[in-house]
């Protein structure tokens, strides 16, 4: 397997996509019009597929049979220019990279124990804890049943006896 820091041959690569190319087509791909007068036209496409292979990542570099049998079944009768094979390889790998699964919340029910708080009798408020446990009942709601229990004059002690027993 090829590792992520590996050196590629780019120009290796790149001759193996113009063979690929020339065998299918017959031809080969455009160049630029900067090409240089003292390189061959074969030369200057080699320079610059290598150029743009310098510019991708190895996972889109080894992709280039995936991009050019992709080019190959839309059945197009002209070669590609290397801009669309470049293309080609990028989403390529755009494809082949794995869906990641959408993560579902899970809704449980919660229970509003500020409700439950406000809506209990006076009577009931006292046998609150020993229904719903201390530690499931948010802080908000905690300070004010601790509060309302130090209003109507239960001690410190009246009110831990009351939290413990839950």
């Amino acid at each position: 397997m090829h590792t992520k820091e590996e050196k590629l041959d780019h120009a290796y690569y790149a001759n193996e996509i113009l063979c690929r190319l020339e065998t299918h087509y017959g031809n080969l791909p455009k160049v630029s019009e900067t090409v240089r007068p003292q390189d061959s036209l074969t030369v200057a496409r080699q320079k610059e597929l290598t150029r743009q292979l310098q510019q991708m990542t190895n996972a889109e570099v080894y992709s280039w049979h995936i991009a050019l049998d992709n080019i190959f079944k839309r059945g197009e009768h002209w070669c590609p220019n290397i801009a669309e094979v470049c293309f080609e390889m990028r989403a390529a790998v755009r494809g082949m990279k794995e869906d990641k699964p959408i993560v579902r919340i899970e809704h449980t029910a919660q229970t509003d124990f500020a409700g439950i708080w406000t809506n209990t009798p006076e009577v009931d408020r006292m046998k609150f804890f020993k229904r719903y446990s201390y530690r499931d009942v948010p802080p908000a709601t905690r300070y004010i049943a601790t509060s309302w229990f130090k209003k109507n004059g239960f001690t410190s002690d009246q009110i831990e006896e009351m939290i413990s027993e839950s």
